[in-house]
């Protein structure tokens, strides 16, 4: 799970660690 900015997928747990 790379930490991007962007959303892939399920933006929820991405945005949380952004």
């Amino acid at each position: 799970m790379a930490k991007k900015k962007t959303t892939t997928g399920s933006g929820s747990k991405q945005r949380s660690v952004k």
